[in-house]
């Protein structure tokens, strides 16, 4: 959720998409680190590290369309 919020906030800024990419991959690091390395208030799940590199992913598939036909306006007149 958390790359979901804040790509499509980057999105609407207009930032590019290789930085949304690079944050997904930080998530999935860190998600990894703390799941198999930092047991604070937490067991030792690798699955979870799995699950949460699985929604990090489909995240970002789902913000590449957004991307880029989202947010490009309509040329020409409408009738």
């Amino acid at each position: 959720m958390f790359v979901l919020i804040i790509g499509y906030l980057w999105i609407l800024q207009g930032m590019a998409f290789k930085k949304i990419i690079i944050m997904a991959a930080v998530m999935i690091v860190l998600n990894f680190l703390y799941e198999l390395f930092l047991p604070l208030l937490n067991t030792k799940d690798i699955v979870d590290a799995y699950f949460g590199m699985a929604g990090s992913l489909l995240a970002t598939i789902l913000l590449l369309p957004i991307a880029i036909f989202g947010t490009k306006l309509k040329s020409g007149k409408s009738d």
